[in-house]
């Protein structure tokens, strides 16, 4: 059996059986022969009014749905600056620093007279330099040297230290210092062409590469013939072999050669170790910081020496 539903406005024909659809066209006349037949009815003329009817229903009720839809998709972003409101939090008012605060900020604690001086290596740790010595930067602030230098206008110049006055002569194999009056050492003594005297013999004098560990002290000690006092008052003169007209500027406080032209106080003997380990306790500078305290391994403590 066969159901066939017949739509006579578009003239159309949709047969539909089990398993199978079909689609033909037909005119009016085939359409009447067919509503005849037993197995085929025409709809009625009410129902055929009421389809177009059904048809607006329809639509109108897929536009109110659709429109529905977009207002309720539509609502979340109108809430959203409600949210952004709920989430904003009062911007904190900065409070005023108590003056006490100010003021500990304004003058931090100073300890004065005192300074602590951390650095990478102490190297050997000792002041007497002939034998090896400690970090740089700690030894040039510890000893005074007989001369310095610095740049003037792009120039690096030689200036004074213990030494007032430097003179080269005979091509650089004499060299004459004049030492400067009134220098004094960490303990108050003064300090005298004497003390200059043993602190070059000691250093680069003929001999010290017997007992000097240091490099500078062989190069120099080897081309030594004397070292003396003279020929002038508070004057020492070294006279070696060959020139060494650099000798001032390496021997100042700023070069390599900076530890033979630290002054030391004078000893009874150029070598002893007696002496040394005597020195080496409490050792005696000319430089702006004295030793207060040292920590093998571990610190030295110095204190600032006008």
């Amino acid at each position: 059996m066969k159901a066939i539903i017949d739509v006579p406005i578009y003239g159309s024909q949709t047969n539909i059986s089990a398993g199978e659809f079909e689609t033909t066209n037909r005119t009016r006349g085939e359409i009447m022969e067919y509503a005849n037949s037993p197995t085929v009815r025409p709809l009625s003329r009410p129902f055929q009014l009421l389809v177009p009817v059904l048809v607006l229903l329809l639509l109108f009720a897929t536009a109110c749905g659709a429109a529905a839809t977009t207002e309720e998709s539509a609502e979340p972003p109108a809430a959203a600056p409600q949210a952004q409101q709920q989430q904003a939090q009062p911007t904190a008012i900065p409070q005023a620093m108590p003056e006490a605060e100010k003021e500990a900020m304004a003058a931090p604690e100073v300890n004065p007279g005192n300074v602590v001086m951390v650095v990478s290596d102490f190297g050997t740790e000792r002041f007497d330099t002939v034998y090896g010595s400690t970090f740089k930067e700690l030894r040039k602030h510890f000893h005074s040297n007989l001369t310095s230098w610095d740049s003037f206008d792009g120039v690096m110049k030689i200036t004074p230290g213990v030494a007032s006055k430097w003179e080269l002569a005979d091509e650089g194999k004499t060299i004459t210092y004049t030492i400067r009056e009134g220098a004094k050492f960490h303990d108050g003594s003064d300090i005298t062409p004497e003390d200059v005297l043993w602190t070059l013999r000691h250093s680069v004098g003929p001999g010290a590469e017997e007992w000097g560990y240091s490099g500078v002290t062989v190069a120099y000690a080897t081309k030594m013939d004397r070292i003396e006092m003279g020929p002038g008052p508070n004057q020492v003169s070294v006279y070696s072999t060959v020139g060494i007209p650099e000798a001032p500027v390496y021997w100042s406080e700023n070069e390599g050669g900076a530890s033979m032209g630290q002054v030391m106080p004078a000893r009874s003997n150029l070598h002893d170790q007696a002496e040394l380990d005597a020195y080496e306790a409490n050792p005696v500078g000319a430089g702006p910081v004295r030793l207060v305290k040292h920590v093998p391994l571990e610190a030295f403590f110095f204190e600032r020496h006008d």
